[in-house]
Parts: structure tokens; C-alpha cells; sequence
């Protein structure tokens, strides 16, 4: 299989909706007789929870592995520099994740074709989460050797006492 090129316009075959089609006795008015784009919708459940319904994004989105790895790293970078990574998505302010949106848009125009920009909202939730976990396990492991320090701490304190 050849990979297609990374700036290519050619989108991966998935389910598209566009915004003009419309049903008629069941046949649908193509995106080509219309004009207007083709929207890539985003598939049910929640990204990275496929015990629960959800969906591999990688799947999902069937980019080249050179697209998916620099949307990425732009999110991951992204993230770390505008938001709160203490925040979850939800409680980031609105202008942030705009600005991220719109900058992700304006480096990969081809993010146009995906509903309401699924896609970056996902990779961004994603990103927040992990950063999240990472956040939470390094604050963990210091309270653990501070734990130990001052348990150590305590027993050459109490064997001096008993010294004494």
C-alpha cells in the first residue's frame, strides 16, 4: 500500500454527511451534484474507551501515520502552552480552546472536513486527560519519598531518644 502524501486533499473514506444532504425517497443528494463539502462525523461514544462503546481515533480518522503524528505532537504542544492541564476539558476556558482550534485549523486545513472539529476536541480532551494521569502519578511518587523521608527521619530521631 503506498501512502498518500502528507498535504494531500484526499480524505480518508469514511461516514460523511453533508450539510445539504437531503433524503428523497430514500436516495440521498450527493456532496459532487451540490457543490458543498463532505463532513466527516464523529463516530458514537467517547475516544479511547472502546470497552465502553467508544472508538480508536487512529481508526477512526484512517490518516497517514506521518498526519496522525504531527497533529499530535501540534496538539500536545498546544495544550501544554494555552491550558490548564489541571483543568478537564470542560473547565477550560472557551477562548483557549478556540485559539487551539483555529490554529490547528489554519496548520492543517484538511481538519476542515471533520463536523465542528471532532477531531481537535478529541485529540485536546485526550492530551488533557493523559497530562492529567502524568500530573497525578509524579505528585504521587513525591509524596511517597517524602513519606519515606520522614519516616526515616523519625526512626533516627526516636533511636537517638532511646540512646539518650
Amino acid at each position: 500500500m503506498i501512502p498518500k502524501p502528507y498535504h494531500s486533499n484526499r480524505l480518508p473514506h469514511r461516514s460523511f454527511v453533508s450539510s445539504s444532504d437531503h433524503s428523497v425517497s430514500g436516495v440521498g443528494v450527493s456532496s459532487a451534484s451540490t457543490g458543498h463539502p463532505r463532513m466527516i462525523r464523529k463516530p458514537r461514544g467517547q475516544v479511547s474507551r472502546l470497552a465502553r462503546g467508544g472508538y480508536n481515533l487512529d481508526e477512526a480518522v484512517g490518516w497517514t501515520v506521518e498526519q496522525s503524528d504531527e497533529l499530535k505532537k501540534y496538539i500536545k504542544h498546544a495544550v501544554e502552552a494555552e491550558l490548564d492541564c489541571t483543568l478537564p476539558f470542560t473547565r477550560q476556558p472557551r477562548s483557549s480552546i478556540i485559539s487551539i482550534r483555529q490554529a490547528a485549523l489554519f496548520r492543517f486545513p484538511w481538519l476542515m472536513s471533520y463536523t465542528n472539529l471532532w477531531v481537535v476536541n478529541d485529540l485536546v480532551r485526550r492530551r488533557l486527560q493523559l497530562r492529567q494521569s502524568e500530573l497525578k502519578k509524579r505528585s504521587e511518587a513525591l509524596l511517597a519519598t517524602e513519606a519515606r523521608a520522614w519516616a526515616s527521619k523519625k526512626s533516627a530521631l526516636e533511636a537517638a531518644a532511646a540512646a539518650l
